[in-house]
């Protein structure tokens, strides 16, 4: 039921509904809608002339917009207001700005503009009318605006009646205040009192299936007739009536109530037709480009005048993939996809739904060769708000002029439906080709059918677009990525309208970690698993070292350990015990699900042969990892120290394993140690450990590996981030057996094999041989560690080792190092070894018992500090590919804010001296 409205005679008084008055100094209820350019603000602030507070838009003029409520009625954030329909704000403004106020009608959905142009447009389209306010509304003053919608809005299409006002969007840098919509209402009426109109709940049938549409209607009197509409088409003149659709989609009926002294009320149901008691077959479509393959496969340019016009497969930040994209002179050249195999024609019979995502800023065709009974026709898509239709052999659909917009958006279409909206006697017999002119970014081209609809109960899935983790200075602006999802039935277009966003509690003036949520239900009622994002809010975001620890919300627990646990529902009164956490085990085992949350209670964890000897942390989804971590304000250690380090025939010493070999897994605030050979080894892709304490370890404190030493592979042991970690006391010394080297083989944290591994803000110190070594990986990244005191055995002893093998292996390449602050290291501070294309910049090496810094020809070296180090700066091969604004060539003495090491300024330069714009302190 859309909302009861009663046609009074006669009011008494008005009532207001505000949505915005910023008296609350928040602005929570906004978000930026339209965000490229990136770095539009919405603020709360004070206003002195209008001695309130006010919210303050600031953007690139109308590049930007903003949004209050929603644009569907099905989303919390929406108004949904079905009672008011005469709109008020006061405004400041001196740009341009277009305000649109999103109804719902018994039409569907429409935009009244407000523009501070002089003349109305009227109707622009069936969707669209415009309504001046003239030019001496950016005058840089304060002016109230009150528009009765349903005037602005009937007055250029009289068809159209508002149901419910959903939402505002505002272009333009501005100021905004005391947002309300108020009505006439109350009171008595002559004659009578006005009915109530009950049009009943909205319905789901299919094509071809009959319902029937039920009303009522109360008064004070009797009801004395009752009247069915649909698009102002007479139904019947019955409080029910049997109806029986015909085509698929959503059709809105008005009841208008008449009481017996002539008062008329009225109110509104949706009918939702699903095309012939069948679904959209989501789970078995046919993919034709994904582009995760990192290959362009199957395309090629059809229009190659004039050359130049190039197909990539790359990564795009907004939609958080690998996409394709294709870029030439515009609508001039053309591009084309054939099958994944090569065949020139898809030549596909039974699916005719295609889908695709799509990004652009220009303009565009898509075309979709198909075969019908009569020949070959193309399905023409491009970006305008009305369809041309049918002009042999092209059939057109417009898609919208917003489609342009550099935003994602995903279509569905019906092509057997959108060929015979103009050829109805045609017949689609195949699928053939996708095909586009225009630069654009493409992704997730698919073909599907229908399936038969049964009793759906499958959830849909929810996929972030962005990181799961961001992390903010205090202050920074934090920007809504969003989220997609899948379903069964349920289009993701359909389902990216009903993604409900909770975002309002993330406060950027106030360190914290700070959970967004995504929660979603598709049109069967089944409800996804809320997936959240964590936005942790920081003012040591940039030290070096580690920062702060903001712990997980003990009721955010979904899974209790204890050392001493006896209970098998794993709840907090009941913990489960550490046994079932066990590797070892294969039918006893707590099942971990995506998004649960595990919290340890206090106490020593032990792995023991014929016990817990393994320990793997189940992985999750980016979108609902599984976080493993103490009960807030709890030590929770693991130890290993009953397994011995021996050589025995059993192998003990390769047993008591701590192992994440999925993706998605979060190890937060334990300590590890005494463990036989590895604290923590990653195999797994995506996964995070975090401010952990690793320490008397008999190999390195954490390794990461995919196993593979010869070849390229990220398909494991890649991607993975360690952060905030204290790292110490490491060492094989004494050991002389397999892996264990006397010392030589137990560092920090070693990065073994993998892509795009990250090491960040660690204290690793006084390990038997190197703090950090990023050995056969590549495109690793180290930044803002404190290393120091490493190589207490025979071990190599650098501070930080960037990578090495042959020349001829495409292996330990192209290393970052930043910000890292090496000290008192028994050899190199940041050490080359033999690493390719290796990145050291904005360090800071001081007293290494050999070189601060060793490079080769291929080595790059910017804005590092090297001091005191016992042979020199920077070691090896002097010539360096770049070799700029180091302190050994900017010359004078180095002088530091603090001496001790245990300060938090240590070797940080003083300030405004030659060196405090280089080294680990310095910003970038």
């Amino acid at each position: 039921m859309r909302g009861i409205v009663a046609l009074i005679l006669l009011t008494l008084m008005s009532y207001a509904t505000v949505y915005e008055n910023a008296e609350d100094s928040k602005s929570v209820r906004w978000i930026v809608y339209d965000y490229h350019p990136s770095g539009a603000t919405i603020t709360n602030v004070y206003d002195a002339e209008k001695s309130s507070r006010v919210i303050e838009f600031q953007g690139d003029g109308q590049d930007n917009s903003y949004l209050i409520g929603h644009l569907y009625s099905t989303v919390s954030r929406a108004w949904n207001d079905t009672d008011n329909k005469i709109m008020k704000w006061d405004f400041k403004y001196s740009e341009p700005y277009t305000i649109y106020i999103r109804v719902y009608t018994n039409e569907g959905y429409k935009y009244i503009i407000y523009t501070n142009d002089d003349d109305s447009k009227g109707k622009i389209n069936s969707l669209y009318v415009h309504v001046a306010l003239g030019n001496s509304t950016i005058d840089g003053t304060w002016q109230t605006i009150e528009r009765n919608l349903e005037d602005d809005l009937s007055t250029y299409i009289p068809s159209s009646t508002i149901i419910s006002v959903e939402g505002m969007i505002i272009r333009g840098s501005g100021r905004i205040d005391n947002i309300e919509l108020n009505t006439a209402s109350g009171g008595s009426v002559a004659g009578g009192i006005a009915p109530i109109a009950n049009a009943g709940s909205d319905l789901t049938t299919s094509v071809g299936e009959s319902i029937t549409i039920f009303g009522t209607g109360t008064d004070d009197g009797s009801i004395a007739a009752y009247r069915w509409e649909k698009s102002g088409v007479l139904l019947s003149n019955s409080a029910s009536f049997v109806y029986t659709p015909t085509e698929e989609g959503i059709e809105t009926f008005t009841l208008t109530v008449t009481d017996d002294v002539g008062l008329t009320a009225n109110d509104t149901m949706q009918l939702r037709v699903n095309p012939d008691a069948r679904s959209i077959d989501y789970l078995n479509a046919t993919l034709y480009e994904d582009a995760e393959d990192q290959k362009t496969f199957g395309w090629s340019v059809y229009d190659k005048e004039p050359v130049g016009a190039t197909i990539k497969n790359i990564f795009d930040a907004q939609r958080g993939s690998r996409v394709i994209e294709l870029e030439g002179d515009n609508q001039n050249n053309a591009y084309e996809l054939q099958t994944p195999i090569g065949e020139y024609f898809w030549g596909e019979k039974e699916k005719y739904i295609i889908e695709w995502s799509m990004r652009t800023n220009n303009n565009y065709d898509v075309y979709i060769h198909v075969t019908t009974n009569v020949g070959e026709r193309f399905l023409h898509y491009t970006p305008i708000d009305h369809d041309i239709g049918g002009t042999d052999p092209y059939v057109h659909h417009g898609l919208g002029s917003n489609s342009k917009n550099d935003n994602w958006h995903t279509f569905t279409r019906n092509l057997k439906e959108d060929l015979n909206d103009y050829l109805p006697n045609e017949t689609l017999i195949s699928v053939n080709k996708f095909m586009l002119r225009g630069n654009a970014r493409v992704d997730d081209i698919k073909l599907m059918g229908y399936t038969l609809l049964g009793d759906d109960t499958t959830p849909p899935v929810i996929q972030l677009d962005g990181d799961q983790f961001i992390t903010l200075s205090k202050g920074e602006v934090y920007v809504e990525a969003g989220a997609t999802a899948t379903d069964n039935s349920d289009s993701v277009a359909s389902l990216e309208a009903a993604m409900e966003i909770d975002n309002s509690s993330v406060n950027t003036n106030v360190p914290g970690r700070y959970k967004v949520t995504y929660d979603l239900t598709d049109s069967a009622g089944n409800h996804a698993k809320t997936a959240y994002r964590i936005v942790t809010v920081r003012d040591d975001k940039d030290s070096v070292g580690i920062r702060k620890f903001y712990s997980e919300n003990k009721s955010s627990g979904t899974i209790f350990i204890s050392p001493s646990g006896s209970g098998t529902e794993c709840t907090q009164s009941r913990p489960c015990n550490f046994s079932k956490l066990s590797a070892d085990l294969t039918n006893d085992r707590i099942k971990i699900e995506p998004g649960d949350i595990v919290l340890f209670r206090a106490g020593v964890y032990e792995l023991n042969v014929g016990e817990v000897e393994t320990f793997s942390l189940t992985g999750g989804t980016k979108s609902l990892p599984v976080i493993y971590e103490s009960y807030p304000g709890e030590r929770v250690v693991f130890d290993g120290g009953k397994i011995g380090t021996e050589d025995n025939a059993a192998d003990d010493w390769r047993k008591g394993v701590l192992q994440l070999t999925g993706e998605y897994a979060i190890l937060r605030n334990v300590e590890i140690r005494n463990m036989p050979t590895y604290g923590i080894r990653i195999y797994g892709n995506y996964n995070i450990i975090e401010h952990c304490t690793i320490y008397n370890n008999h190999l390195s404190g954490i390794e990461v590996t995919n196993g593979d030493f010869e070849a390229i592979d990220d398909t494991k042991g890649s991607y993975n981030i360690i952060r905030d970690n204290k790292i110490f006391f490491n060492s094989d010394a004494g050991l002389d057996h397999h892996n264990y080297k006397k010392g030589d083989n137990a560092d920090g944290i070693t990065v073994h094999s993998g892509s795009g591994n990250i090491v960040e803000h660690n204290d690793v110190y006084s390990n038997s041989d190197d703090g950090i070594d990023t050995w056969l990986s590549v495109n690793s990244v180290v930044s803002y560690n404190k290393v120091y005191d490493n190589g207490r055995a025979s071990g190599n002893g650098n501070g930080i080792k960037l990578g090495g093998t042959v020349n001829s292996s495409p292996l330990g390449a192209n290393a970052i190092a930043d910000h890292n602050l090496v000290y008192l290291n028994v050899k190199d501070g940041l050490s080359i070894n033999s690493g390719k294309n290796v990145v050291m910049k904005y360090n800071t090496a001081y007293k290494n018992y050999r070189y601060g810094l060793s490079s080769i020809s291929t080595t790059t070296l910017q804005n590092n500090i090297s001091w005191k180090n016992a042979l020199g700066d920077v070691g090896w091969d002097n010539n360096a590919q770049v070799e700029t604004g180091n302190s050994w060539q900017i010359g004078g003495e180095f002088e530091t804010l603090e001496y001790h090491p245990y300060k938090s300024n240590y070797l940080r330069p003083n300030n405004g001296s030659d060196f405090d714009s280089i080294g680990a302190y310095a910003v970038e």
